[in-house]
This record gives structure tokens, C-alpha cells and sequence, in this order.
């Protein structure tokens, strides 16, 4: 895993569980519907191979990632906090 990626991990572990379940179900929403259907082991099978395909991305510079700062901006945007 990446400095960034750990960083990341780290502040977002940090938050009050309620936001972590918003940020959870923010990131589950914006899946595919048909996602619904799978059992949780499926869910957490398919949650890991996407995870790790995602840590190779930023790990071999294919991804860059977005910067902590313009994820809480659109979070503020999507729930009408500043």
C-alpha cells in the first residue's frame, strides 16, 4: 500500500463511526444495483479483489488518486455541509 493510501486509510478510520457508515454507504450507493444480490462473502470476495486491483493501480502510478481535500469538499457538496 502506498504512503498516500495509508494516509488516507488512517484519517478515514479515525472519523466517528457514523461517518464512516455515510462514507460507506455513499461508496456502496454509487455501485451498480445489481451488486444487491450478491451474499456477503460474494460482497466482501468481490470488495477484495477491487480493493487490491485499486492498491496496484496507485502503487504502479497507473492511478493517482484524488486528494483528501477535494473528497471532503464533494462529501460537504453531496450532503449540504460546509
Amino acid at each position: 500500500m502506498t504512503v498516500a493510501a495509508k494516509k488516507l486509510a488512517e484519517q478515514v478510520l479515525a472519523l466517528p463511526e457514523s461517518d464512516r457508515e455515510k462514507l460507506f454507504r455513499l461508496l456502496r450507493d454509487s455501485l451498480p444495483a445489481e451488486t444487491e444480490t450478491l451474499s456477503r462473502e460474494e460482497w466482501d470476495e468481490a470488495w477484495k479483489k477491487e480493493l487490491e486491483k485499486r492498491i496496484e493501480e496507485m502503487e504502479s502510478g497507473e492511478d493517482t488518486g484524488v486528494p483528501l481535500e477535494v473528497i471532503w469538499e464533494d462529501l460537504r457538496k453531496l450532503t449540504g455541509k460546509k
